[in-house]
């Protein structure tokens, strides 16, 4: 059994408990399938890696799916995954946290929300982030209320690191993935099918490319979006846009992106480069598409990106 920590945000803390277990690369030759796991090697690398301590309550799974939208203190999706496990992984660490919200008089709906079992209404954003991480998102450092937000954290962490629930969170990463900016990723995609494509049916630098774009994209999808727009308007024909120059200019664009920390430098530990690295020890694509000298010009998400567009992303 992991760990559970308490870690400082700001004026906020709670609790953090990381797993262990890292997430396996994909076997199937989806599409998808590969980008949901190179998005979640981003965001939760570690199987069951759960954190309280940034105001959302509560957040765990593939993409860290929250409790609670601080923004709005409207609830978040993370009860929208714990419906779907119910679903397609019952477990006995799903009855445990069952039982554990039972205990205050709380239930996951069939539309995914935390309901009042008694009134049937939903249980506002304040009353979670209260019962989990009190007071109000701040985590005394010892006494009851510690070791309340400890166990919360702790029964959220044994469902997400439970292995009977490993495919099922997988398949709401992609089930979100694919509700994302779905009008304007179909017409990138077409004439194929985002959900059904195959890897032998692209290239696999545009199975790179379009997978760095998905693992952009669940940290901010607005950023990420625009940079495919550009590709879109600069390649409008559908083969051209999954060949390998389209590819490499949309690694670029989000490589050079100045949104949060995405923009390659030489210092590394911005987005492009831990996607880069990533990419690379999964195995799923070969060294050539990330090694400046590999022969025939196949490299398209090199160590450093130049400043200026380079040669092989002109249509």
């Amino acid at each position: 059994m992991n760990t559970a920590s308490r870690v400082t945000y700001k004026e906020w803390a709670g609790i953090i408990i990381k797993g262990t277990l890292p997430v396996s690369p994909p076997t199937s030759d989806l599409h998808v399938d590969r980008a949901a796991y190179v998005a979640t090697t981003m965001e939760s690398p570690k199987a069951g890696t759960v954190q309280s301590y940034d105001r959302c309550a509560m957040s765990g799974g593939p993409f860290h799916f929250t409790a609670i939208q601080p923004s709005t203190m409207t609830q978040g999706s993370l009860f929208q995954l714990l419906r779907h496990l119910e679903l397609s992984s019952p477990c006995p660490e799903l009855t445990a946290l069952w039982n554990k919200l039972k205990g205050k008089n709380w239930f996951v709906a069939r539309d995914g929300t935390l309901r009042n079992i008694t009134t049937g209404a939903l249980v506002p954003g304040t009353d979670i982030r209260n019962e989990f991480t009190p007071d109000n998102g701040v985590v005394p450092t010892e006494g009851p209320k510690r070791v309340q937000a400890e166990a919360w954290a702790m029964a959220f962490h044994l469902l997400l690191a439970a292995p009977a629930t490993a495919r099922g969170q997988q398949e709401f990463a992609i089930e979100y993935l694919l509700k994302g900016q779905q009008d304007t990723e179909r017409n990138y995609y077409a004439p194929l099918e985002l959900l059904t494509v195959k890897t032998a049916q692209i290239s696999l630098a545009a199975d790179l490319a379009l997978c760095t774009y998905h693992a952009h994209s669940v940290n901010a999808p607005g950023p990420a979006v625009t940079c495919l727009k550009q590709v879109h308007a600069a390649f409008p024909n559908g083969s051209d846009r999954l060949g390998s120059k389209a590819a490499a200019y949309l690694i670029w664009l989000l490589g050079r992106n100045t949104y949060g920390a995405w923009q390659d430098d030489k210092d590394g530990g911005n987005r492009y480069d831990n996607t880069r690295i990533n990419a690379m020890r999964s195995g799923l694509w070969p060294q050539a598409l990330f090694v400046t000298a590999a022969p025939n010009n196949q490299c398209i998400m090199p160590v450093d990106l130049p400043i200026t567009r380079p040669a092989n992303t002109l249509p």
